[in-house]
């Protein structure tokens, strides 16, 4: 409506809105009722509503049972929408389940609900208001309805859901193979994340791959650098690691994110950059990482910055390859970041790094609470999640059960082996320490001593001895 006849239509509303018949049948006094709603603001959109749903509830002509219906449904879109203008989202959708079941429904309606369930974080919301909407949804044309199933993908996977996100996903898949190339683009970039977060890697390069050539072909520019970041992280954690190709990915992305501005991503993707680079001993250019995104004017994430500067200088500090002096230049300057900066809720690992710095520095006890600390969060998280990927516990969804430590949960056998021995913090390493403080937890009788030995060891094997005995070595 051009501004012209909008302010004919709210003189209109202005001058008759105090009116419950206008000369019509009840299905035109219910439809002027209806867009008066959406012209008026405030209370006077319940005050229209409210007189257009009791002229619905007083219809018994069955000649006009299926406009009524549709005029309901219209209402109860308007009512829907003006609680959930006011954040009153629970009022939004016990109006939109008693009013809006039945009838004609417009995408753009649910666009704009899923839009207001987004800004308050109301994914469980959205997959409820999705749902409810199923049936009239399969009316809907391709397009649109990959539209709604992208959107059941992308609460699932935020919630965790990952194999549920992932049968919606082969639907939407289905829908989208004779769409246009940007609707196959969104569909193949939720598909990889899908597989992402259920660390199925091979998958993920090559839907990120796919999407990739369509989003060059398109000249897809805000998109592409949140690709190639994932593209670099998913090279790097298949079995035939491919550094130099997934750094490519990752330069791409910065320069890209750099180039727009966006200096939340450009920090996202520097931290996993320092983290990549220290896991593969390159710690020169993970302090470079960790400069530059220091340099930024964004504190969303400087906590988890601040870790990766503290693990990459212990990196150094425990290299027995350097003199004493230089060893504890590293480890100073890695206890000055963790004793003043670094918040204990960070991160879920931010104890595991406090356990190495006190373990290098010869503090036993506080290194002992730090690991403790650290495998109480792993005990927590191993009731919510799979072990290895982020499927998070589900009747049916993660049925197998590390038979030693009786803690650790995973989708299947594959992901049972990927976290044995993956990584300097794998399973192997963990499984009797989990096994212990679960059974400390439970408040089965223990052998503290015993306890004391094994964190002990693990702080020695897994870490390295601590710094006094290099100087005594010397």
């Amino acid at each position: 409506m051009n501004v012209g006849k909008f302010a004919q239509a709210k003189d209109l509303e202005i001058k008759w809105g105090h009116l419950d018949t206008f000369g019509g049948t009840l299905v035109e006094d219910i439809m002027i009722l209806r867009v008066f709603g959406y012209l008026a603001n405030g209370k006077r959109v319940l005050y229209y509503c409210e007189k257009a749903i009791r002229k619905i509830e007083t219809n018994e002509d069955e000649q006009f049972q299926i406009d009524v219906v549709n005029e309901k449904a219209k209402v109860g879109h308007r009512l829907t929408s003006y609680y959930a203008e006011k954040g009153e989202m629970e009022k939004a959708l016990s109006n939109h389940h008693k009013l809006c079941l039945e009838g004609e429904v417009r995408l753009d309606y649910i666009i704009d609900i899923c839009d207001y369930l987004k800004k308050g974080n109301h994914n469980k919301k959205i997959i409820e208001f999705i749902e409810s909407m199923k049936r009239r949804i399969d009316a809907f044309t391709p397009k649109d309805q990959v539209y709604c199933l992208l959107q059941l993908c992308r609460c699932y996977a935020e919630d965790d859901d990952f194999l549920k996100a992932r049968i919606i996903s082969k639907k939407a898949f289905e829908l989208a193979h004779h769409l246009e190339p940007d609707v196959q683009h969104s569909v193949l970039y939720s598909a990889g994340r899908i597989e992402m977060g259920l660390c199925n890697y091979k998958a993920t390069i090559r839907h990120f791959m796919t999407a990739t050539k369509i989003s060059n072909r398109l000249h897809m520019e805000m998109v592409q650098p949140s690709i190639e970041a994932d593209l670099g992280i998913a090279l790097l954690r298949t079995k035939t690691k491919n550094p130099k190709e997934a750094f490519r990915y990752f330069a791409k992305a910065l320069d890209a994110f750099t180039k727009a501005g966006n200096m939340k991503e450009l920090q996202n993707t520097l931290i996993c950059m320092a983290n990549e680079y220290r896991k593969l001993n390159q710690l020169d250019l993970s302090l470079q990482c960790i400069e530059r995104c220091q340099s930024l004017a964004v504190q969303s994430r400087l906590d988890v910055c601040k870790e990766a500067h503290c693990n990459a200088l212990l990196e150094y500090a425990y290299d027995t390859t350097l003199s004493y002096s230089q060893r504890k230049l590293y480890f100073d300057k890695a206890r000055s970041i963790v004793e003043n900066t670094i918040d204990d809720c960070a991160s879920a690992t931010v104890n595991l790094t406090r356990a190495r710095l006190y373990n290098l520095g010869g503090n036993q006890n506080e290194a002992r609470t730090s690991l403790v600390k650290y495998v109480h969060v792993r005990l927590e998280l191993c009731e919510l999640n799979c072990y290895t990927c982020k499927q998070k516990v589900k009747e049916g969804t993660v049925p197998l059960m590390c038979q030693t430590c009786l803690v650790a949960l995973y989708c299947n056998k594959k992901h049972q082996a990927l976290s044995w021995n993956d990584d300097r913090i794998c399973h192997k390493v963990l499984c009797p320490l989990l096994a212990r403080l679960k059974k400390f937890k439970a408040g089965e009788p223990q052998d503290d001593q015993v306890l004391l030995d094994e964190l002990d060891n693990f702080l020695e094997t897994v870490f390295g001895k601590p710094m006094m005995f290099a100087l005594q070595e010397l």
